[in-house]
């Protein structure tokens, strides 16, 4: 486009060489004309560029280089359909987990070692669904962030924290299950409440320590020069931050439940030819007392069989599901 329309001074040195003299160079090296052409390449190129990463995070830039206010992209009929569905997600999540603390808080029955680690777990899911996922929800559908840059920062390290204390959670609840089914004998001894305190405690502090403290002190984007413009709310890392928090909060719960509920499908396969053979054996036997006394303790293996495989099945699930929050 910039040689459309040629120069006086090219023009000129094309009908000296048509009639055969040496022509000068078309731009001297020193030439205005030259500088202006370059300076006006550099910053159409600026531009072009600008235009394409404002188009990617929905930002406007206007002809002067300057950032305008985030607009939202979408219209009006698909962001009431996106309200309606996430707040319906936000309010089963906020009532499911209140009826799960609510539950395990007034029965008595219900006050074991593990419902402790699933009262937790719930206690941190309800957070989510009450402080973090509404804020995400109004970027999501609306594109912008309207809560300024300091909640910005308080917001994804909710996010961090609390989204990081569900997995741990998670792996308290596979290491319990590995101890109840594979060393039932040792468990009360293992599983104290002393102990269940301290792992439960142990699943808040270490969240709240690779959040709040490297994200509120910036030590997550240390090294990175990106400005953010006004609207806009993107979690940014270095490699650092990401590495350590990566293996902390998804690598080494992944691998912790992964060999506890492969202990447990060993186990839990064992009791069910024990158990079977008991049954063989009661049979032919025929000894009543004995039945009874035997049956009660299989119905109580199945149930802790059971439980494993429930937790199994919904752990086998979660390396994809983390995989995806993870990459998005």
């Amino acid at each position: 486009m910039l040689f459309q329309r040629l120069p006086a001074s090219r023009a000129d040195g094309l009908e000296r060489r048509s009639s055969g003299s040496t022509p000068g160079p078309p731009f001297p090296n020193n030439s205005p004309s030259r500088s202006q052409a370059c300076s006006r390449c550099r910053y159409q190129e600026a531009m072009a560029n600008t235009s394409a990463w404002s188009a990617a995070t929905n930002v406007s830039v206007d002809a002067g280089g300057d950032y305008a206010p985030c607009v939202p992209w979408r219209s009006q009929g698909p962001r009431v359909a996106l309200y309606v569905f996430i707040m319906a997600g936000i309010a089963c999540t906020v009532v499911g987990n209140f009826l799960v603390v609510l539950a395990i808080a007034y029965f008595k029955r219900l006050q074991s070692p593990t419902n402790s680690f699933v009262m937790s777990l719930a206690v941190a899911d309800f957070l989510v669904g009450l402080i973090v996922m509404p804020y995400s929800m109004v970027r999501t559908v609306e594109g912008c962030w309207y809560f300024g840059p300091t909640f910005c920062e308080v917001h994804s390290s909710l996010d961090v924290m609390l989204c990081t204390a569900s997995i741990f959670h998670l792996s308290c609840i596979a290491f319990d299950r590995h101890y109840a089914v594979c060393n039932p004998l040792v468990y009360a001894f293992k599983m104290s409440r002393a102990r269940v305190s301290l792992l439960i405690v142990v699943c808040w502090v270490v969240p709240l320590l690779i959040s709040f403290g490297p994200i509120m002190l910036g030590l997550h984007k240390a090294g990175i020069d990106i400005q953010l413009p006004e609207g806009n709310c993107a979690f940014l890392v270095n490699r650092v931050y990401a590495v350590i928090a990566s293996l902390v909060a998804f690598y080494l719960p992944m691998v912790i439940m992964l060999v506890a509920y492969w202990k447990i499908y060993k186990a839990a396969k064992r009791q069910a030819m024990q158990i079977s053979a008991m049954e063989h054996q009661m049979t032919v036997q025929g000894l009543d007392l004995a039945g009874r006394k035997q049956k009660q303790r299989q119905n109580s293996m199945r149930r802790e069989r059971k439980a494993a495989k429930t937790l199994g099945i919904i752990m086998g699930g979660l390396p994809l599901v983390l995989a995806a929050v993870l990459h998005h």
